[in-house]
Protein backbone atom coordinates (compact mmCIF):
# COMPACT_ATOMS: atom_id res chain seq x y z
CA UNK A 1 0.00 0.00 0.00
CA UNK A 2 1.01 3.78 -0.23
CA UNK A 3 2.73 6.03 2.65
CA UNK A 4 1.38 9.25 2.74
CA UNK A 5 4.52 10.58 0.88
CA UNK A 6 3.29 8.84 -1.61
CA UNK A 7 0.60 10.82 -2.09
CA UNK A 8 0.71 13.88 -4.45
CA UNK A 9 0.26 18.01 -3.66
CA UNK A 10 -3.40 18.89 -2.97
CA UNK A 11 -4.76 21.08 -6.41
CA UNK A 12 -4.31 24.80 -4.96
CA UNK A 13 -6.68 27.13 -6.29
CA UNK A 14 -3.90 29.13 -7.79
CA UNK A 15 -2.93 25.61 -10.05
CA UNK A 16 -6.53 25.49 -11.30
CA UNK A 17 -6.91 29.20 -12.34
CA UNK A 18 -3.52 28.45 -14.44
CA UNK A 19 -4.58 25.37 -16.21
CA UNK A 20 -7.69 26.92 -17.14
CA UNK A 21 -6.16 30.02 -18.71
CA UNK A 22 -3.34 27.00 -20.72
CA UNK A 23 -6.52 25.25 -21.91
CA UNK A 24 -7.99 28.81 -22.94
CA UNK A 25 -5.33 29.79 -24.90
CA UNK A 26 -4.53 25.78 -26.36
CA UNK A 27 -8.54 26.00 -27.25
CA UNK A 28 -8.26 29.45 -29.01
CA UNK A 29 -5.02 28.19 -31.08
CA UNK A 30 -7.42 25.08 -31.78
CA UNK A 31 -10.71 26.81 -33.25
CA UNK A 32 -8.37 29.67 -34.90
CA UNK A 33 -6.68 26.63 -36.60
CA UNK A 34 -9.95 24.75 -37.30
CA UNK A 35 -11.43 27.84 -39.21
CA UNK A 36 -8.35 28.33 -41.09
CA UNK A 37 -7.96 24.82 -42.44
CA UNK A 38 -8.82 24.69 -46.27
CA UNK A 39 -11.31 22.57 -48.21
CA UNK A 40 -12.42 19.47 -46.82
CA UNK A 41 -10.12 16.30 -47.47
CA UNK A 42 -11.24 13.17 -49.20
CA UNK A 43 -10.86 10.87 -45.99
CA UNK A 44 -12.65 13.28 -43.71
CA UNK A 45 -15.44 13.67 -46.14
CA UNK A 46 -15.54 9.75 -45.63
CA UNK A 47 -15.50 9.94 -41.74
CA UNK A 48 -18.13 13.01 -41.90
CA UNK A 49 -20.26 10.72 -44.22
CA UNK A 50 -20.29 8.04 -42.04
CA UNK A 51 -21.28 9.46 -39.02
CA UNK A 52 -24.36 10.60 -41.23
CA UNK A 53 -25.08 7.43 -41.76
CA UNK A 54 -24.79 5.78 -38.55
CA UNK A 55 -27.87 8.51 -37.92
CA UNK A 56 -29.75 7.95 -41.32
CA UNK A 57 -29.14 3.95 -41.93
CA UNK A 58 -30.21 1.06 -39.48
CA UNK A 59 -28.33 -1.07 -37.35
CA UNK A 60 -25.21 0.35 -34.97
CA UNK A 61 -22.23 -0.75 -36.96
CA UNK A 62 -18.68 -1.18 -35.05
CA UNK A 63 -16.17 -0.69 -37.84
CA UNK A 64 -16.38 0.75 -41.13
CA UNK A 65 -15.17 0.37 -44.70
CA UNK A 66 -16.58 2.65 -46.77
CA UNK A 67 -14.54 2.59 -50.20
CA UNK A 68 -12.28 0.35 -48.90
CA UNK A 69 -11.10 2.50 -46.39
CA UNK A 70 -10.90 0.18 -42.73
CA UNK A 71 -12.08 2.74 -39.88
CA UNK A 72 -12.25 1.85 -36.25
CA UNK A 73 -15.45 3.67 -34.85
CA UNK A 74 -15.26 6.20 -31.92
CA UNK A 75 -14.69 9.32 -33.45
CA UNK A 76 -16.94 8.03 -36.22
CA UNK A 77 -19.56 8.11 -33.68
CA UNK A 78 -18.47 10.98 -32.13
CA UNK A 79 -19.27 12.65 -35.10
CA UNK A 80 -22.75 11.10 -34.96
CA UNK A 81 -23.37 12.70 -32.24
CA UNK A 82 -22.15 16.25 -33.01
CA UNK A 83 -23.88 16.54 -36.37
CA UNK A 84 -27.52 14.49 -34.76
CA UNK A 85 -26.77 17.95 -32.53
CA UNK A 86 -25.75 20.66 -34.45
CA UNK A 87 -26.43 18.90 -38.17
CA UNK A 88 -23.97 18.27 -40.49
CA UNK A 89 -21.37 20.37 -41.65
CA UNK A 90 -17.57 21.29 -42.36
CA UNK A 91 -17.52 23.17 -39.28
CA UNK A 92 -19.30 20.68 -37.15
CA UNK A 93 -17.27 17.44 -38.15
CA UNK A 94 -14.15 19.34 -37.38
CA UNK A 95 -15.17 21.08 -34.65
CA UNK A 96 -15.47 17.53 -33.27
CA UNK A 97 -11.96 16.89 -33.70
CA UNK A 98 -11.52 20.54 -31.65
CA UNK A 99 -13.62 19.00 -28.95
CA UNK A 100 -11.32 16.42 -28.70
CA UNK A 101 -8.03 18.08 -28.50
CA UNK A 102 -9.13 20.36 -26.17
CA UNK A 103 -10.48 17.62 -23.66
CA UNK A 104 -6.82 16.03 -24.30
CA UNK A 105 -4.92 18.83 -22.47
CA UNK A 106 -6.15 18.28 -18.94
CA UNK A 107 -5.35 14.93 -18.83
CA UNK A 108 -1.90 15.25 -20.40
CA UNK A 109 -1.63 18.31 -17.63
CA UNK A 110 -2.54 14.94 -14.60
CA UNK A 111 -0.54 12.43 -16.72
CA UNK A 112 2.48 15.23 -16.17
CA UNK A 113 1.13 15.51 -12.46
CA UNK A 114 1.38 12.40 -11.64
CA UNK A 115 4.75 12.14 -13.19
CA UNK A 116 6.43 14.84 -11.80
CA UNK A 117 4.64 16.87 -9.62
CA UNK A 118 2.64 20.22 -9.92
CA UNK A 119 4.82 23.04 -11.70
CA UNK A 120 6.17 20.49 -13.96
CA UNK A 121 2.61 19.57 -15.03
CA UNK A 122 1.73 23.42 -15.84
CA UNK A 123 4.60 23.91 -18.43
CA UNK A 124 3.96 20.64 -19.53
CA UNK A 125 0.72 21.51 -20.16
CA UNK A 126 1.63 24.79 -21.96
CA UNK A 127 3.83 23.09 -24.36
CA UNK A 128 1.31 20.19 -25.14
CA UNK A 129 -1.37 23.09 -25.69
CA UNK A 130 0.58 25.12 -28.11
CA UNK A 131 2.07 22.15 -29.75
CA UNK A 132 1.90 22.80 -33.24
CA UNK A 133 1.67 19.07 -34.44
CA UNK A 134 -1.32 18.53 -31.87
CA UNK A 135 -3.27 22.10 -32.78
CA UNK A 136 -2.24 20.50 -36.88
CA UNK A 137 -4.82 17.66 -36.04
CA UNK A 138 -7.26 19.27 -33.70
CA UNK A 139 -8.84 21.49 -36.40
CA UNK A 140 -8.69 18.44 -39.23
CA UNK A 141 -11.85 15.98 -39.50
CA UNK A 142 -8.95 12.40 -38.74
CA UNK A 143 -10.09 9.65 -36.18
CA UNK A 144 -6.36 9.74 -35.28
CA UNK A 145 -7.24 13.07 -33.00
CA UNK A 146 -9.02 10.03 -30.36
CA UNK A 147 -5.54 8.22 -29.89
CA UNK A 148 -3.65 11.01 -28.21
CA UNK A 149 -6.43 11.51 -25.76
CA UNK A 150 -6.51 7.61 -24.82
CA UNK A 151 -2.92 6.89 -25.08
CA UNK A 152 -2.32 9.60 -21.99
CA UNK A 153 -5.27 8.21 -20.05
CA UNK A 154 -3.65 4.78 -20.02
CA UNK A 155 -0.15 6.00 -19.31
CA UNK A 156 -2.13 8.38 -16.27
CA UNK A 157 -3.69 5.40 -15.33
CA UNK A 158 -0.61 2.82 -15.01
CA UNK A 159 0.62 5.58 -12.85
CA UNK A 160 -1.73 6.01 -10.21
CA UNK A 161 -1.79 2.05 -10.04
CA UNK A 162 1.45 1.81 -9.31
CA UNK A 163 0.96 4.36 -6.84
CA UNK A 164 -2.39 3.56 -5.19
CA UNK A 165 -2.55 -0.37 -6.07
CA UNK A 166 -6.41 0.54 -6.21
CA UNK A 167 -9.29 -1.64 -7.77
CA UNK A 168 -10.55 1.68 -9.66
CA UNK A 169 -7.73 2.79 -10.74
CA UNK A 170 -6.96 -0.99 -12.33
CA UNK A 171 -10.68 -0.70 -13.70
CA UNK A 172 -9.67 3.17 -15.00
CA UNK A 173 -6.64 1.48 -16.87
CA UNK A 174 -8.41 -1.51 -18.15
CA UNK A 175 -11.35 1.14 -19.47
CA UNK A 176 -8.71 3.25 -21.08
CA UNK A 177 -7.05 0.73 -23.13
CA UNK A 178 -10.21 -0.98 -24.23
CA UNK A 179 -11.82 1.80 -25.17
CA UNK A 180 -8.50 3.11 -26.91
CA UNK A 181 -8.87 0.05 -29.22
CA UNK A 182 -11.80 1.78 -30.98
CA UNK A 183 -9.25 4.88 -31.94
CA UNK A 184 -7.37 4.35 -34.58
CA UNK A 185 -4.95 2.03 -35.68
CA UNK A 186 -1.66 2.86 -34.35
CA UNK A 187 -3.39 1.99 -30.89
CA UNK A 188 -3.19 -1.47 -31.35
CA UNK A 189 0.25 -1.15 -30.09
CA UNK A 190 -0.53 -0.61 -26.93
CA UNK A 191 -0.47 -4.01 -25.57
CA UNK A 192 2.73 -3.96 -26.62
CA UNK A 193 3.56 -0.95 -25.10
CA UNK A 194 2.36 -1.70 -21.82
CA UNK A 195 4.11 -4.80 -21.30
CA UNK A 196 7.74 -3.75 -20.24
CA UNK A 197 6.59 -1.77 -18.00
CA UNK A 198 4.11 -4.03 -16.34
CA UNK A 199 6.56 -6.68 -16.24
CA UNK A 200 9.13 -4.22 -14.35
CA UNK A 201 6.79 -3.21 -12.04
CA UNK A 202 5.47 -6.59 -10.95
CA UNK A 203 8.95 -8.24 -10.73
CA UNK A 204 11.49 -5.51 -10.40
CA UNK A 205 15.42 -5.95 -9.99
CA UNK A 206 14.98 -8.31 -6.96
CA UNK A 207 12.77 -10.91 -9.05
CA UNK A 208 10.50 -11.19 -6.60
CA UNK A 209 7.01 -10.66 -7.53
CA UNK A 210 4.52 -7.83 -6.31
CA UNK A 211 1.66 -9.92 -5.95
CA UNK A 212 -1.15 -7.18 -5.02
CA UNK A 213 0.52 -5.05 -8.42
CA UNK A 214 0.10 -8.06 -10.56
CA UNK A 215 -3.59 -9.02 -9.33
CA UNK A 216 -4.45 -5.09 -10.14
CA UNK A 217 -2.91 -5.17 -13.26
CA UNK A 218 -4.87 -8.99 -14.08
CA UNK A 219 -8.22 -7.20 -13.68
CA UNK A 220 -7.29 -4.62 -15.92
CA UNK A 221 -6.33 -6.67 -18.59
CA UNK A 222 -8.90 -8.32 -18.12
CA UNK A 223 -11.47 -5.25 -18.08
CA UNK A 224 -9.67 -3.84 -21.24
CA UNK A 225 -10.09 -7.49 -22.67
CA UNK A 226 -14.11 -7.44 -22.33
CA UNK A 227 -14.40 -3.60 -23.11
CA UNK A 228 -12.50 -4.85 -26.53
CA UNK A 229 -14.65 -7.92 -26.95
CA UNK A 230 -17.26 -6.94 -29.58
CA UNK A 231 -14.16 -5.60 -32.09
CA UNK A 232 -12.19 -8.59 -31.33
CA UNK A 233 -15.24 -10.86 -32.15
CA UNK A 234 -16.07 -8.38 -35.29
CA UNK A 235 -12.14 -8.98 -36.45
CA UNK A 236 -12.76 -12.46 -36.26
CA UNK A 237 -15.49 -12.77 -38.52
CA UNK A 238 -14.02 -10.51 -40.84
CA UNK A 239 -10.29 -10.67 -40.37
CA UNK A 240 -9.55 -8.35 -43.46
CA UNK A 241 -11.27 -5.36 -41.33
CA UNK A 242 -8.31 -6.60 -39.17
CA UNK A 243 -5.37 -6.97 -41.60
CA UNK A 244 -7.14 -4.60 -44.40
CA UNK A 245 -5.53 -1.46 -43.48
CA UNK A 246 -1.96 -2.87 -42.07
CA UNK A 247 -1.39 -4.65 -45.29
CA UNK A 248 -2.00 -1.36 -47.26
CA UNK A 249 0.85 0.15 -45.31
CA UNK A 250 2.84 -2.07 -44.13
CA UNK A 251 6.77 -2.27 -45.79
CA UNK A 252 7.76 -5.52 -44.20
CA UNK A 253 7.64 -7.13 -48.00
CA UNK A 254 11.01 -4.34 -48.29
CA UNK A 255 12.81 -4.99 -44.87
CA UNK A 256 15.84 -3.14 -45.85
CA UNK A 257 13.50 0.16 -45.79
CA UNK A 258 13.33 -0.46 -42.08
CA UNK A 259 16.21 1.28 -41.36
CA UNK A 260 16.17 4.47 -43.25
CA UNK A 261 12.39 4.70 -41.48
CA UNK A 262 13.94 4.36 -38.27
CA UNK A 263 16.40 7.15 -38.85
CA UNK A 264 13.87 9.51 -40.52
CA UNK A 265 11.18 8.93 -37.48
CA UNK A 266 14.34 9.57 -34.80
CA UNK A 267 15.28 12.81 -36.50
CA UNK A 268 11.61 14.21 -37.17
CA UNK A 269 12.01 16.17 -34.07
CA UNK A 270 14.81 18.27 -34.74
CA UNK A 271 15.87 17.88 -38.49
CA UNK A 272 13.17 16.26 -41.05
CA UNK A 273 9.56 16.42 -40.51
CA UNK A 274 6.30 14.76 -42.56
CA UNK A 275 6.60 15.35 -46.03
CA UNK A 276 2.72 15.07 -46.44
CA UNK A 277 0.82 18.54 -46.88
CA UNK A 278 -2.53 17.37 -45.02
CA UNK A 279 -0.35 16.80 -42.17
CA UNK A 280 2.49 19.72 -42.32
CA UNK A 281 3.89 22.42 -43.90
CA UNK A 282 5.99 20.90 -46.81
CA UNK A 283 9.61 21.52 -46.85
CA UNK A 284 12.00 22.30 -49.48
CA UNK A 285 13.79 19.19 -50.72
CA UNK A 286 17.59 17.93 -49.79
CA UNK A 287 18.49 18.83 -46.26
CA UNK A 288 17.16 22.88 -46.28
CA UNK A 289 14.64 22.63 -43.84
CA UNK A 290 16.36 24.21 -40.93
CA UNK A 291 16.65 27.23 -43.34
CA UNK A 292 12.92 28.08 -43.47
CA UNK A 293 12.08 29.20 -46.80
CA UNK A 294 8.63 30.83 -48.10
CA UNK A 295 5.95 28.38 -49.14
CA UNK A 296 6.37 29.81 -52.94
CA UNK A 297 10.12 29.20 -52.59
CA UNK A 298 8.94 25.69 -51.42
CA UNK A 299 7.16 25.45 -54.87
CA UNK A 300 9.89 26.54 -56.94
CA UNK A 301 12.49 24.37 -55.02
CA UNK A 302 10.92 21.49 -56.56
CA UNK A 303 9.76 22.43 -59.32
CA UNK A 304 13.51 23.20 -60.01
CA UNK A 305 14.24 19.21 -58.42
CA UNK A 306 12.00 17.83 -60.77
CA UNK A 307 13.32 19.87 -64.10
CA UNK A 308 16.20 18.81 -62.92
CA UNK A 309 15.77 15.24 -62.48
CA UNK A 310 13.76 15.32 -66.17
CA UNK A 311 17.32 16.85 -68.00
CA UNK A 312 19.67 14.39 -66.36
CA UNK A 313 16.82 11.50 -66.89
CA UNK A 314 17.40 10.36 -62.70
CA UNK A 315 14.39 10.17 -60.74
CA UNK A 316 13.28 13.02 -58.87
CA UNK A 317 13.78 13.11 -54.96
CA UNK A 318 11.54 11.35 -52.78
CA UNK A 319 9.69 13.90 -51.00
CA UNK A 320 9.67 11.58 -47.61
CA UNK A 321 11.06 13.62 -44.44
CA UNK A 322 11.21 16.74 -45.88
CA UNK A 323 8.59 18.69 -44.46
CA UNK A 324 9.39 21.10 -41.41
CA UNK A 325 10.54 19.38 -38.39
CA UNK A 326 8.12 18.77 -35.35
CA UNK A 327 10.50 21.50 -33.08
CA UNK A 328 12.66 24.57 -33.57
CA UNK A 329 16.27 23.47 -33.73
CA UNK A 330 17.18 24.76 -30.22
CA UNK A 331 14.08 23.30 -28.73
CA UNK A 332 14.45 20.36 -30.53
CA UNK A 333 18.17 19.41 -28.83
CA UNK A 334 16.41 20.17 -25.60
CA UNK A 335 13.86 17.69 -26.19
CA UNK A 336 16.66 15.18 -26.86
CA UNK A 337 18.26 15.77 -23.53
CA UNK A 338 15.12 15.14 -22.12
CA UNK A 339 14.84 11.82 -23.94
CA UNK A 340 18.41 10.93 -22.59
CA UNK A 341 17.91 11.20 -19.36
CA UNK A 342 14.27 9.37 -19.64
CA UNK A 343 16.22 6.47 -21.72
CA UNK A 344 18.74 6.39 -18.75
CA UNK A 345 16.38 6.19 -15.66
CA UNK A 346 14.01 3.31 -17.60
CA UNK A 347 16.28 0.36 -16.60
CA UNK A 348 15.05 1.22 -12.40
CA UNK A 349 11.47 2.75 -12.34
CA UNK A 350 8.56 1.23 -14.05
CA UNK A 351 7.09 4.78 -15.05
CA UNK A 352 10.23 5.72 -16.55
CA UNK A 353 10.09 2.63 -18.59
CA UNK A 354 6.45 3.33 -19.22
CA UNK A 355 7.22 6.71 -21.35
CA UNK A 356 9.98 4.99 -23.16
CA UNK A 357 8.05 1.90 -24.43
CA UNK A 358 5.28 4.77 -25.41
CA UNK A 359 8.23 6.78 -27.34
CA UNK A 360 10.24 3.30 -28.91
CA UNK A 361 7.50 0.80 -29.90
CA UNK A 362 5.20 3.31 -30.57
CA UNK A 363 7.18 4.90 -33.29
CA UNK A 364 6.42 1.31 -35.08
CA UNK A 365 3.66 3.00 -36.17
CA UNK A 366 5.38 4.62 -38.38
CA UNK A 367 8.75 2.97 -38.87
CA UNK A 368 7.01 -0.62 -40.08
CA UNK A 369 5.06 1.50 -42.76
CA UNK A 370 5.49 3.40 -45.69
CA UNK A 371 5.97 7.46 -46.13
CA UNK A 372 7.94 7.58 -42.77
CA UNK A 373 8.14 9.54 -40.65
CA UNK A 374 4.17 9.88 -40.78
CA UNK A 375 2.92 12.18 -38.41
CA UNK A 376 -1.02 11.76 -38.66
CA UNK A 377 0.10 7.41 -37.91
CA UNK A 378 2.00 8.77 -34.77
CA UNK A 379 -0.13 11.46 -33.25
CA UNK A 380 -0.56 9.05 -29.89
CA UNK A 381 3.01 10.33 -29.69
CA UNK A 382 2.37 14.01 -29.17
CA UNK A 383 1.57 14.11 -25.47
CA UNK A 384 4.77 12.05 -24.96
CA UNK A 385 6.90 15.10 -27.09
CA UNK A 386 5.54 17.70 -25.10
CA UNK A 387 6.30 15.28 -21.81
CA UNK A 388 9.97 15.05 -23.10
CA UNK A 389 10.75 18.46 -24.30
CA UNK A 390 9.23 20.18 -20.61
CA UNK A 391 11.61 17.17 -19.05
CA UNK A 392 14.60 18.78 -21.11
CA UNK A 393 13.98 22.14 -19.97
CA UNK A 394 13.65 20.81 -16.94
CA UNK A 395 17.00 19.20 -17.16
CA UNK A 396 18.74 22.48 -18.10
CA UNK A 397 16.70 24.30 -15.33
CA UNK A 398 18.31 22.23 -12.44
CA UNK A 399 21.16 22.61 -14.62
CA UNK A 400 21.16 26.43 -13.68
CA UNK A 401 20.46 25.65 -9.98
CA UNK A 402 23.39 23.57 -9.15
CA UNK A 403 25.72 25.75 -11.17
CA UNK A 404 24.51 28.75 -8.86
CA UNK A 405 25.10 27.03 -5.44
CA UNK A 406 27.89 26.31 -6.69
CA UNK A 407 29.46 29.13 -7.35
CA UNK A 408 27.51 31.67 -5.26
CA UNK A 409 29.21 32.86 -2.32
CA UNK A 410 28.58 30.55 0.77
CA UNK A 411 27.97 33.32 3.29
CA UNK A 412 24.87 34.75 1.27
CA UNK A 413 21.78 32.92 1.47
CA UNK A 414 20.41 30.21 -0.33
CA UNK A 415 17.20 32.13 -1.34
CA UNK A 416 20.25 34.27 -3.67
CA UNK A 417 21.63 31.01 -5.18
CA UNK A 418 17.91 30.59 -5.56
CA UNK A 419 17.62 34.04 -7.38
CA UNK A 420 20.12 33.47 -9.54
CA UNK A 421 19.20 29.97 -11.14
CA UNK A 422 15.76 31.57 -11.61
CA UNK A 423 17.29 34.45 -13.69
CA UNK A 424 19.49 32.05 -15.03
CA UNK A 425 16.40 29.69 -16.25
CA UNK A 426 14.56 32.50 -17.60
CA UNK A 427 17.02 34.26 -19.21
CA UNK A 428 18.15 31.45 -21.10
CA UNK A 429 15.27 28.86 -21.68
CA UNK A 430 12.69 31.95 -22.19
CA UNK A 431 13.96 32.68 -25.13
CA UNK A 432 13.95 29.42 -26.43
CA UNK A 433 10.57 28.98 -25.78
CA UNK A 434 9.78 32.12 -27.64
CA UNK A 435 11.41 30.73 -30.96
CA UNK A 436 9.79 27.38 -30.79
CA UNK A 437 5.97 29.26 -30.19
CA UNK A 438 6.67 31.67 -33.06
CA UNK A 439 8.29 29.50 -35.07
CA UNK A 440 4.77 27.03 -34.87
CA UNK A 441 2.91 30.29 -35.39
CA UNK A 442 4.37 31.10 -38.45
CA UNK A 443 3.99 27.25 -39.36
CA UNK A 444 0.17 27.58 -38.60
CA UNK A 445 0.01 30.99 -40.43
CA UNK A 446 1.65 29.26 -43.59
CA UNK A 447 -0.11 26.24 -43.99
CA UNK A 448 -3.84 26.67 -44.99
CA UNK A 449 -2.80 28.88 -47.71
CA UNK A 450 0.77 26.53 -48.69
CA UNK A 451 -0.10 26.08 -52.89
CA UNK A 452 1.25 22.25 -51.62
CA UNK A 453 -1.21 21.98 -49.17
CA UNK A 454 -4.65 23.65 -50.84
CA UNK A 455 -3.88 20.95 -53.66
CA UNK A 456 -4.54 18.37 -51.36
CA UNK A 457 -7.77 19.40 -49.40
CA UNK A 458 -9.98 19.71 -52.67
CA UNK A 459 -10.94 23.13 -52.01
CA UNK A 460 -12.44 23.16 -55.47
CA UNK A 461 -15.22 20.90 -54.79
CA UNK A 462 -15.46 22.06 -51.33
CA UNK A 463 -16.10 25.61 -52.92
CA UNK A 464 -18.64 24.17 -55.06
CA UNK A 465 -20.47 22.12 -52.12
CA UNK A 466 -20.53 25.41 -50.55
CA UNK A 467 -22.02 27.06 -53.50
CA UNK A 468 -25.02 23.96 -53.63
CA UNK A 469 -25.49 24.53 -50.02
CA UNK A 470 -26.16 28.30 -50.23
CA UNK A 471 -28.74 27.84 -52.10
CA UNK A 472 -32.60 28.00 -50.77
CA UNK A 473 -33.46 25.22 -53.15
CA UNK A 474 -32.30 21.36 -53.28
CA UNK A 475 -32.34 21.32 -57.28
CA UNK A 476 -31.23 18.13 -58.68
CA UNK A 477 -27.70 18.26 -60.14
CA UNK A 478 -26.49 16.91 -63.35
CA UNK A 479 -22.37 16.64 -63.67
CA UNK A 480 -19.46 14.33 -64.50
CA UNK A 481 -19.51 11.58 -62.35
CA UNK A 482 -16.08 11.79 -60.99
CA UNK A 483 -17.17 14.97 -59.44
CA UNK A 484 -20.52 13.72 -58.41
CA UNK A 485 -19.03 11.23 -56.61
CA UNK A 486 -16.13 12.49 -54.79
CA UNK A 487 -16.97 12.61 -50.92
CA UNK A 488 -16.16 15.84 -50.69
CA UNK A 489 -18.75 17.06 -52.59
CA UNK A 490 -21.31 14.18 -51.52
CA UNK A 491 -21.18 15.73 -47.97
CA UNK A 492 -20.57 19.60 -48.20
CA UNK A 493 -23.50 19.10 -50.41
CA UNK A 494 -24.91 17.23 -48.55
CA UNK A 495 -29.27 16.72 -49.52
CA UNK A 496 -28.58 16.82 -53.53
CA UNK A 497 -29.65 14.40 -55.81
CA UNK A 498 -26.90 13.87 -58.56
CA UNK A 499 -27.45 12.74 -61.91
CA UNK A 500 -30.98 11.26 -61.95
CA UNK A 501 -32.73 9.79 -64.25
CA UNK A 502 -33.99 11.97 -66.87
CA UNK A 503 -37.46 11.66 -66.16
CA UNK A 504 -36.76 12.33 -62.74
CA UNK A 505 -36.37 16.25 -64.14
CA UNK A 506 -38.67 18.36 -63.84
CA UNK A 507 -38.44 22.12 -64.69
CA UNK A 508 -35.16 23.36 -63.26
CA UNK A 509 -32.04 21.93 -62.46
CA UNK A 510 -28.03 22.23 -62.31
CA UNK A 511 -26.05 21.40 -65.45
CA UNK A 512 -22.41 21.40 -65.14
CA UNK A 513 -20.33 22.30 -68.30
CA UNK A 514 -17.01 21.06 -68.40
CA UNK A 515 -13.77 22.21 -69.69
CA UNK A 516 -10.99 19.78 -68.76
CA UNK A 517 -12.53 17.12 -71.02
CA UNK A 518 -14.41 15.68 -68.25
CA UNK A 519 -17.34 13.41 -70.02
CA UNK A 520 -20.69 14.84 -68.94
CA UNK A 521 -24.37 13.04 -68.67
CA UNK A 522 -26.24 12.58 -72.21
CA UNK A 523 -27.13 16.31 -73.29
CA UNK A 524 -30.90 17.12 -72.67
CA UNK A 525 -32.75 20.46 -74.73
CA UNK A 526 -32.42 22.45 -71.87
CA UNK A 527 -32.23 26.45 -71.98
CA UNK A 528 -30.66 28.96 -68.99
CA UNK A 529 -32.81 30.32 -66.49
CA UNK A 530 -33.63 33.89 -66.18
CA UNK A 531 -32.09 34.02 -62.82
CA UNK A 532 -28.80 33.14 -64.51
CA UNK A 533 -27.31 31.52 -61.53
CA UNK A 534 -23.85 30.32 -62.05
CA UNK A 535 -20.91 28.80 -60.34
CA UNK A 536 -17.67 28.76 -62.19
CA UNK A 537 -15.48 26.23 -60.40
CA UNK A 538 -11.44 26.47 -60.35
CA UNK A 539 -8.81 24.55 -59.21
CA UNK A 540 -6.32 26.18 -56.48
CA UNK A 541 -4.06 26.90 -59.25
CA UNK A 542 -7.05 29.20 -61.27
CA UNK A 543 -7.23 27.13 -63.88
CA UNK A 544 -11.20 26.58 -64.74
CA UNK A 545 -12.82 23.09 -64.55
CA UNK A 546 -16.14 24.21 -65.93
CA UNK A 547 -19.47 26.39 -64.60
CA UNK A 548 -22.65 24.69 -62.96
CA UNK A 549 -25.41 26.09 -64.78
CA UNK A 550 -29.33 26.74 -63.56
CA UNK A 551 -31.35 25.00 -66.40
CA UNK A 552 -34.97 24.43 -66.94
CA UNK A 553 -37.13 23.01 -69.54
CA UNK A 554 -37.19 24.75 -72.86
Amino acid sequence: MTTPQDQPEPIGRFELMALAIIMALGAALRVVFMLRAPGFFYDEAIYALDGLSILRKPGWPIFFDTLNHMREPLYIYLLALTQWICGPSVLVARGTATLVGIATIPVVWALAREWRGPVFALFAAFLFATLRWHVHFSGLCFRTITSPLFASLVALFFFRLYRTRSLPDAIALGLSLGVGAYSYLSFRLFPFIMLPPMLLACIGRGLRIDKPLALRFSQAVAVAGLVFLPLGIHFIRHPDHFTGRSDEVSIFSQPALIASQARDVALMPLLRGDHVGKHNVPGPPRFAQLGRTSPEETVELWSLERDTARLSGAQPMDPHGTGLPVFFPLTGLLFYAGLALLLWRSLHDPRELMMTSWLVIGSLASILSYGAPNLLRLLYLAPLAALILAEGFRLVALGFERLAHRIGDASEPPRAATWISQLLTVGVLGPVLMLQLLSDLQAARDWPTHPMVVSEFNVDLADLGEFLHAQPDRLPVRMPAVLAEHPTLMYVADGYAFNPATDKLSGHWWEFEPQLGMETPPLIPSVDTPRGRRFTMRLPNGIVVGDLVEKSSP
